[in-house]
C-alpha cells in the first residue's frame, strides 16, 4: 500500500508551462539508482531525498528562499509479492476509498516507455495527485505527484516529460 504523501513546507507556483520545459531542457540532470537500478532527468532546481529503507526517492522544486515546496514527484519500488499489477492497483484504490483518502477516482490504461501501466488521478479538496503503476524485473514501480490543483495542471506536462525520460535497468 502508498501512503498519503510526504508534505514539506510550502510551495510557490508557476505561471506558465512553457516556462517549465524550457528550464528542463536547458537545466536538467539525470539522478541514477545503482541500488534501485533506475535513471531519470530531472530539473536541477529540483532537491532529491532518498529514502532507502523503503526504495523510495522523492523529487521536490526549490523555492526562491532555496526551500523545498510541499509538492513532489516520487517513484517507488515493492516487490511484487505475486500479484498482477491489476491487483495491485485495485488494492490500493480500494484501501483510498475505505478511508476516504480521496473524494474523486480516475483509472486508465497507459504504457510508460513500453511498459504496460495504470494512470490514477484523484482529488480532495484542492490537491490533485497522480499515481503511475507499471511493473519491471520483478519491482512494482509506483511514479506519484501530489500539488494543488493549479499547480498540478501547470506541472503535469513536466512530470510526464521526467516520466518519460525514466530508464529501468535489466536484471
Amino acid at each position: 500500500m502508498i501512503l498519503p504523501f510526504l508534505i514539506i513546507k510550502e510551495s510557490f507556483s508557476v505561471s506558465n508551462t512553457s516556462d517549465i520545459y524550457q528550464k528542463f531542457n536547458e537545466t536538467y540532470a539525470i539522478y541514477n539508482n545503482s541500488k534501485l537500478r533506475f535513471n531519470i532527468k530531472y530539473p536541477l532546481f529540483w532537491e532529491i531525498l532518498e529514502i532507502e529503507t523503503i526504495n523510495q526517492v522523492i523529487f521536490c522544486p526549490l523555492q526562491n528562499n532555496n526551500e523545498t515546496s510541499n509538492y513532489c514527484f516520487q517513484i517507488q519500488l515493492y516487490p511484487n509479492l505475486n500479484r498482477t499489477l491489476y491487483e495491485w492497483v485495485k488494492g490500493d484504490m480500494i484501501y483510498f476509498k475505505n478511508f476516504q483518502i480521496y473524494d474523486t477516482y480516475q483509472l486508465s490504461n497507459s504504457i510508460i516507455n513500453g511498459y504496460p501501466s495504470y494512470t490514477l488521478i484523484t482529488s480532495k479538496d484542492n490537491m490533485k495527485y497522480l499515481y503511475i503503476y507499471f511493473y519491471q524485473n520483478d519491482v512494482i514501480y509506483i511514479i506519484s505527484f501530489d500539488a494543488e490543483t493549479d499547480i498540478f495542471t501547470n506541472y503535469l506536462p513536466l512530470i510526464y516529460q521526467m516520466v518519460n525520460s525514466l530508464r529501468i535497468q535489466k536484471n
